[in-house]
């Protein structure tokens, strides 16, 4: 069984406020540090789980309702 990586340890023992840099963010998803927060309208370098949930729902549904028009 492979052993996990670091960023999965640290990842996996997040609380929902503990901050985050969104350049852990950006490795982990491929997307740039700017992009993230041009799509997500963050204006800080870290996030907690809790903001990071809340801006993706909020990213999702105002593009759902844009889709929908």
């Amino acid at each position: 069984m492979a052993k996990p990586s670091a960023e999965q340890v640290e990842l996996g023992s997040l609380t929902e406020e503990q901050k985050i840099p969104l350049d852990s963010l950006s490795s982990l998803t491929g997307f740039p540090v700017d992009f993230i927060k041009k799509e997500l309208l963050l204006e800080e370098d870290q996030l907690s789980l809790a903001e990071l949930r809340r801006s993706m729902l909020t990213y999702l549904e105002s593009n759902s309702e844009m889709l929908q028009n």
